[in-house]
């Protein structure tokens, strides 16, 4: 139902289609950078056992949650915070036992280990990102279609 009425939209007014469509490619590439960025960042972490010492909301919109974690580093208490999602802060409690990753490339960084990236980034000149980026780079390309497209069929 909600495709039909875009298509519709985009229809009647293609400029506008194409230049979303052109502004959701280029979100995805930034995504794609920065989800490379972060490979990088924790590829060599540093796996601990943490324990959960707090959960608290940080934001109401979007839903994110501050978990704050303690564990042992070179004989010394670490202590850190993670920003998570509803799924996850539900599903964690104080006391709870988590893997994490300590990253010290950049500046000391931590992660819940169940939420290392996944995706290798591809090396493409200047920067590093995920295929995501042909996604992005596609769509940029078929929003300035629609843009011509749509001022030729206006003359």
């Amino acid at each position: 139902m909600l495709s039909r009425q875009v298509v519709a939209a985009v229809r009647r007014h293609p400029v506008w289609g194409g230049l979303a469509c052109a502004v959701v490619g280029a979100l995805m590439i930034l995504d794609s950078i920065e989800s490379g960025r972060r490979f990088r960042r924790f590829e060599n972490a540093l796996r601990a056992s943490a324990t959960v010492t707090s959960v608290v909301e940080a934001s109401s919109v979007p839903p994110r949650w501050d978990v704050a974690l303690s564990w042992p580093e070179h004989g010394v208490g670490a202590r850190g915070v993670v920003r998570v999602g509803s799924a996850r802060a539900h599903a964690l409690h104080a006391g709870n036992a988590v893997d994490i990753l300590v990253s010290t490339a950049e500046g000391r960084s931590i992660l819940l280990a169940a939420d290392r990236p996944r995706d290798r980034p591809l090396h493409l000149g200047i920067v590093e990102a995920t295929p995501l980026f042909f996604v992005g780079v596609t769509l940029i390309a078929c929003g300035l279609v629609l843009v011509v497209a749509g001022k030729l069929r206006r003359l």
